[in-house]
């Protein structure tokens, strides 16, 4: 691939930027995780609820519909998303 068209090149880095935005909301929303660890602890509460993830899982995927993803997709996001919350939410 000696040769790359710098139309490719400029989509690439859309992508690229797109990726960057993803991992800064990632980061955004972890630091959220963690103010919302620190209130379950302060309050007694349960890390994992139950109901507010199966409500996350069907709500992201309906988002994910309405922005041409596959509902499948955003399911198995949200659940390694969720994943990562619980353990950081542990260790709050």
């Amino acid at each position: 691939m000696a040769f790359m068209s710098s139309e490719l090149e400029s989509l690439r880095q859309k992508i690229d930027d797109a990726d960057c935005d993803i991992v800064e909301a990632l980061g955004k929303r972890m630091k959220l995780v963690d103010e919302v660890g620190a209130y379950k602890k302060a309050h007694g509460m349960d890390t994992v609820d139950e109901a507010r993830l199966q409500d996350i899982l069907s709500t992201r995927a309906a988002w994910g519909a309405g922005g041409d993803l596959s509902p499948d997709f955003v399911r198995e996001l949200f659940t390694l998303i969720h994943e990562e919350a619980v353990e950081r939410e542990e260790r709050a």
